[in-house]
Parts: C-alpha cells; sequence; structure tokens
C-alpha cells in the first residue's frame, strides 16, 4: 500500500514542476493594428552575429541587440490594401510569449511600423525548419522595447510571408 501511495504523490508533486515551464501564448489585436501600423515591409537582416540564448525563461531583454537599418536591404513593401487580410491572419497566429530565442533577427523579415516610428520585427528560422525564430518591437532609434517572443509554428511565419509576398521562403 505505502508504494503505490508513494508513485501517486512524486506524480502528483512532479505534474506542476512540468508544466510551469511552458510558456503562455498570446495573439496580436486586429483593431490595434489597423489603427497603429504604417506599412508592413520584407526586409532582408544580414547579421552573422546573431546568437541563441541558453534558455528561455529569464527575462533577457537587456541582451537583445539593437537594430541596425545598415544590415537591412528591403525587399518588399506590402500594399496598403493588402494589410487588412495581413492583419486578419497575424491575429490567428498564435505565439509563444517572452519565448526567448535569439538575440537578434536574422534573415527575411518583417517589419512593421507603427505610427509613432516604432517598428516590430518579425522571424522565424525557417533556414533550418523550425520555428524558433524572433519578434521584438524597438524604438524608432532601434532601441530593443518589448521582446514579445517566437511563433508557435513555422508555418505560422512561412504562410505569412509566402501568402502576401512575391519573395517565398
Amino acid at each position: 500500500m505505502k508504494h503505490p501511495l508513494c508513485i501517486v504523490l512524486c506524480l502528483a508533486l512532479l505534474l506542476p514542476i512540468l508544466t510551469a515551464c511552458d510558456p503562455g501564448h498570446m495573439q496580436y489585436d486586429y483593431s490595434e493594428l489597423a489603427d497603429q501600423v504604417v506599412s508592413v515591409e520584407l526586409i532582408e537582416y544580414e547579421n552573422d552575429d546573431r546568437q541563441k540564448f541558453s534558455s528561455w525563461v529569464p527575462d533577457q531583454l537587456d541582451e537583445i541587440k539593437p537594430f541596425d537599418p545598415d544590415k537591412v536591404t528591403l525587399l518588399e513593401t506590402l500594399d496598403g490594401e493588402q494589410m487588412p487580410d495581413f492583419f486578419d491572419q497575424l491575429t490567428y497566429e498564435s505565439i509563444l510569449e517572452d519565448y526567448y530565442v535569439y538575440d537578434s533577427p536574422e534573415g527575411i523579415c518583417l517589419r512593421m511600423t507603427y505610427q509613432n516610428g516604432d517598428f516590430t520585427v518579425i522571424t522565424a528560422d525557417y533556414a533550418n525548419r523550425s520555428f524558433l525564430g524572433f519578434i521584438c518591437r524597438y524604438s524608432a532609434d532601434g532601441k530593443p522595447i518589448d521582446y514579445i517572443g517566437s511563433f508557435s509554428s513555422l508555418s505560422s511565419y512561412t504562410d505569412l510571408v509566402n501568402n502576401f509576398f512575391e519573395e517565398k521562403i
């Protein structure tokens, strides 16, 4: 009788520990995007120095590198008529909130610019077929303001790019 009780107690203690590590999920709000975003661009961000964090758990906003406009090549700008459809699709995508993966973006990225000049950079590690990515809001001068997280699936990112831009990934 003692042995089964011990197993049940161990499982009861272990279950909260294992589930406590799950990051929260968030989604963008359509009306907020429609009211504040003035442009959506597809960019190439050259970044050979990108580093992967060893753990996603702690707040590592201080470790996020500033955005360097000299590393950017503009590939395309989303037509204004397509922005509502883009926002609609983005609001349905699940994002692992505060899921720290990389210290900076790399490769083909989406850049959403807001009325006040701030912008959000969105990317995933599509080259390695991984959802692990980078979604961060920057001030107009390129300083990190808020690390948002990473998509919970690779298709969330690739579909956004492939559905709305000529450049495919």
